[in-house]
């Protein structure tokens, strides 16, 4: 195993090589940068090496000028989300980073998880990256209220991938989590709207798939609790067709 001094002369050079990367050399070249970016997160001393190189700026920068690419993607969301895990404090600068407003020339990583699950609707395990991603993300509560407040509608996102990828195991147990931690900072009155809209439906069918595979049903469990919150959403929930219980 590679010394400290090394693997930090070697995350120096990544990180040079991922700032100073141009547009129209060859994708595979930016993912493997990515890639070589990852594997050093496994390394024990991780923390300690990642500690104040805030590499997810030039991180966020590919993302965005390769939202198209799906190898950029999904190596550049998987590193995110483990350099999330070993230096916890970078989602905290991520949240940060859009008090800077106009002057800030990247978009809002709320914004980037946005555009990847929207243009990658249909590529199913770029989404099983993507909700993981989304899933932690939405730990923070300041990026949550930023997601609620985009256009793009993301739970629209989430339940045309439930329903896209129903078979999907990781895609149920990632999307219905985030449903869960949505649902804790939306009002009454839009939980009461996804009821109207039948969308719970959604929820009840991962319920009948995934019956027996309890990291499944737990998550969707949750998010069926928070819709049973609104008394009317209650009386739904235990009447009709199809019975909650």
């Amino acid at each position: 195993m590679a010394g400290y001094k090394e693997l930090e002369e070697s995350l120096k050079k990544l990180i040079v090589r991922l700032k100073h990367f141009q547009e129209g050399k060859p994708n595979d070249t930016l993912i493997q940068i990515i890639d070589d970016l990852l594997a050093l997160t496994f390394a024990d001393c991780a923390p300690k090496l990642f500690e104040g190189k805030n590499v997810h700026l030039p991180l966020l920068l590919a993302l965005e000028l390769y939202v198209k690419v799906a190898g950029v993607q999904q190596v550049g969301w998987s590193f995110l989300c483990k350099l999330i895990e070993i230096y916890p404090l970078t989602l905290d600068k991520l949240a940060a980073h859009q008090d800077l407003g106009k002057d800030w020339e990247v978009l809002g990583v709320h914004q980037l998880i946005l555009k990847m699950l929207c243009i990658h609707s249909t590529n199913e395990n770029l989404l099983v990256v993507g909700l993981k991603a989304l899933n932690v993300l939405l730990t923070s509560d300041i990026i949550t209220f930023l997601l609620l407040d985009e256009e793009l509608d993301i739970f629209v996102l989430i339940f045309e991938a439930l329903k896209h990828f129903s078979e999907n195991a990781d895609i149920q147990k990632y999307g219905c989590h985030s449903l869960q931690l949505l649902f804790e900072k939306v009002p009454e009155e839009q939980l009461t709207e996804f009821v109207d809209s039948k969308d719970h439906m959604i929820v009840l069918n991962v319920l009948k798939i995934f019956e027996e595979k309890d990291d499944v049903i737990v998550p969707a469990l949750c998010a069926l609790l928070l819709l049973a919150g609104p008394t009317s959403n209650a009386e739904v929930l235990m009447s009709g067709n199809v019975r909650c219980y």
